[in-house]
């Protein structure tokens, strides 16, 4: 498939759910030839689709953090 192929299957992907939600924001990888290549699309209100990134970001941050911190404190 090509770029503009995957972007129009994830852009398409974030209009029909945008039917149902206020804003949408879809991040996509996949594999072309042993290189990652990386879709996003979005639609809906920019600010709130920054927002979501952002908080989605930070909470898989602070939740690796912890269970890092919850290892190194488990009692053997």
């Amino acid at each position: 498939m090509s770029d503009q192929e995957a972007q129009q299957i994830v852009l398409d992907a974030a209009h029909r759910l945008a039917e149902h939600f206020d804003c949408v924001q879809i991040l996509a990888t996949r594999m072309n030839q042993g290189h990652t290549q990386f879709v996003k699309k979005g639609v809906g209100n920019w600010y709130a689709r920054h927002g979501m990134a952002q908080q989605f970001i930070q909470i898989g941050a602070a939740e690796d953090l912890a269970t890092e911190i919850a290892e190194k404190l488990k009692p053997e």
